[in-house]
């Protein structure tokens, strides 16, 4: 009995995450979001075919009329919403993007200065992509480099469609988020990934360039955290480490299914559980201002 209920408050104490949220475009199409820092993000590109007000959005499939398109106007990557669409979104030029009706009510697309939010929290330009990336290569090009996801943005590959000639490329390989910020009457900042580099870069496009969209919700949360830490991986075989978790010399202790201690370390990272047996293990984390518990299966 004593170990049916030790497992019962294991099992209630370590699914104890936070979940998302979501919203709903015009559409109906349903979205996750994610608290990162002060601000929350749609962890999905957006899809939607209408404006807020109920009127469609114009979409564009000849090339040629794509390059001289000076307002609102989306499209599918190759055209193809079965294919692309439904898992990497729409692709909007930028007078789609800052026409104030695209996002869902009390969401908006990011200006400049909401990216450079996002950027700094996750710890500048040149590391926060990886950390913005969908792990692995299910949708990213290999090698993925620094991809960890540890923001829960789950950037994915969508690409891009050209203000040169109106194709499409750089599909799994890379994708370009718009800005509501002009430069100046031709160009705006967007935000870009890339599968070869753990980069968050910036860029001045032209606006009929075709760009993912993420919504962020236009008031901030009052709080920062980044997430829930995250085991990786989870189950495991010899060794996990903790993500989404900033102060890495946090204490760590794991405990097995009766309460009984099993290991205790100073660092998050490359713990080696080889020697345990098959099983559940509570992971508790204490990093002098709050205490996390997380489940471990290994196999």
């Amino acid at each position: 009995m004593k170990n049916i209920l030790l497992f019962a408050l294991f099992t209630l104490l370590s699914s104890q995450i936070i979940v998302s949220q979501t919203i709903t475009d015009v559409d109906g199409n349903e979205y996750n979001t994610i608290v990162i820092g002060t601000q929350e993000w749609m962890q999905e590109n957006l899809r939607v075919t209408h404006f807020n007000t109920g009127a469609s959005i114009p979409y564009v499939e000849e090339n040629s009329a794509w390059l001289m398109q000076n307002e609102a106007a989306y499209c599918w990557y190759n055209h193809n919403y079965a294919v692309n669409g439904s898992s990497f979104g729409g692709l909007y030029n930028w007078f789609a993007a800052n026409s104030n009706n695209l996002c869902p009510t009390g969401w908006k697309v990011p200006t400049n200065s909401d990216w450079d939010i996002l950027s700094n929290f996750l710890g500048g330009s040149m590391v926060a992509g990886g950390k913005m990336k969908e792990m692995g290569t299910s949708h990213w090009k290999s090698p993925n480099t620094g991809a960890t996801n540890e923001s829960g943005f789950t950037g994915l590959p969508g690409g891009i469609r050209s203000p040169e000639d109106g194709s499409f490329g750089y599909i799994t390989e890379g994708c370009g988020f718009w800005s509501s910020t002009q430069v100046n009457s031709n160009e705006a900042w967007d935000r870009f990934l890339v599968y070869a580099d753990a980069t968050l870069d910036k860029y001045n496009v032209q606006k009929q360039t075709a760009y993912s969209i993420r919504c962020v919700k236009t008031t901030t949360t009052g709080f920062k955290y980044i997430h829930q830490p995250i085991l990786f991986p989870n189950p495991v075989v010899n060794m996990f480490s903790v993500l989404n978790f900033q102060n890495e010399n946090s204490e760590m202790r794991i405990y097995n299914s009766v309460g009984e201690l099993c290991l205790f370390r100073e660092s998050i990272r490359d713990i080696d559980i080889s020697s345990f047996k098959n099983g559940f293990y509570i992971l508790k984390i204490n990093n002098g201002i709050s205490n996390y518990q997380l489940k471990i299966i290994k196999k």
